[in-house]
Parts: C-alpha cells; structure tokens; sequence
C-alpha cells in the first residue's frame, strides 16, 4: 500500500513537472516583444517632460529656442 502510494504520487510530480516547463516557458515567446511591454512606460515618460507621443511609439520633445 505504501508503494502505490508512493508511486502515485512521484506520477504526479512527474506530470506537473513536465506541465509546468511549457507554461513557464510560454512568457518568454517573441510575440511579445520589450518594445511593446515598455510603451506604457515610455509614453508617461514622454507626457512628463512635455513631449507629444505617436502611434508609431515615438517622443517628440521640443528643444528651448536660443533665447530660452
């Protein structure tokens, strides 16, 4: 009885194991770049030094003038 308990249990393991390793893995795909993660990040930066975000993902921000 303490076999099949045993056994059973390593079984379990062993398939959680091999479960786990995909899914732990999945975050790491290319379908989501660090661009695209960071863009939230990158516009707030962007909004609060007074530059103006586009879609493309890119900050303009305005040099001061020579007299500024």
């Amino acid at each position: 009885m303490e076999r099949q308990h045993f056994m059973k249990t390593s079984t379990m393991l062993l398939l959680i194991t091999v479960l786990a390793v995909p899914f732990g893995c999945a975050g790491s795909t290319s379908s989501n770049p660090p661009e695209r993660s960071q863009a939230p990040l990158r516009q707030a930066v962007c909004d609060r030094y007074g530059g103006v975000w586009h879609a493309d993902g890119t900050c303009e921000i305005q040099s001061p003038g020579p007299g500024d």
